[in-house]
């Protein structure tokens, strides 16, 4: 069929605009080519580097959950290695355990109506305090500690009464 053109000639486009309009029309699909592809490019790159740092957050999760359990493991192991220092201080120290037997020896020395109140262990010697409800009880313990021959000398620093509580006495021993 024949392009029959009913329009009169005066309102047809030139032919420099027909010729613009045609690479203009050209020039629109190659950019807009060119936006399509650089919105699917930038896509895909929010896309790589959104799973980029969801693995990244994962690891440092798993990373620091690792060090949790380290330092829970490390403070184990501190206590641990303080414990046994100190264990080997009071095996190397005869002194000390010279000191605990001499202790041993009074602890067995108590009557039944005398009572601890208070034990300190140190290096010179150790200091005890005992409560007694009776006097009786003060010189029985008194009388089996002075012939004890294991003791090498015996301080007494306190000796009160107290309506209350009874005899207290506050001694220490080498």
């Amino acid at each position: 069929m024949s392009e029959i053109n009913l329009l009169p000639l005066d309102l047809s486009p030139s032919r420099g605009s027909a010729k613009a309009s045609t690479n203009l029309k050209k020039i629109i699909i190659i950019f807009f080519s060119i936006f399509l592809f650089a919105s699917l490019l930038g896509t895909i790159v929010l896309l790589f580097f959104t799973t980029r740092v969801q693995s990244t957050v994962n690891e440092e999760t798993v990373v620091t959950q690792k060090i949790k359990a380290l330092q829970n493991t490390e403070n184990t192991l501190f206590v641990l290695k303080d414990r046994a220092d100190k264990i080997q201080i009071v095996n190397s120290d005869s002194q000390i355990y010279d000191n605990f037997s001499s202790a041993s020896i009074v602890l067995a020395s108590l009557p039944t109506n005398v009572s601890v109140k208070n034990i300190t262990a140190g290096a010179v010697g150790n200091t005890f305090s005992v409560i007694s409800a009776d006097s009786i009880g003060m010189a029985t313990f008194l009388s089996s500690l002075s012939t004890n021959i294991s003791l090498k000398g015996l301080t007494i620093s306190d000796f009160n009464f107290f309506p209350e509580s009874g005899y207290t006495i506050r001694f220490t021993f080498l």
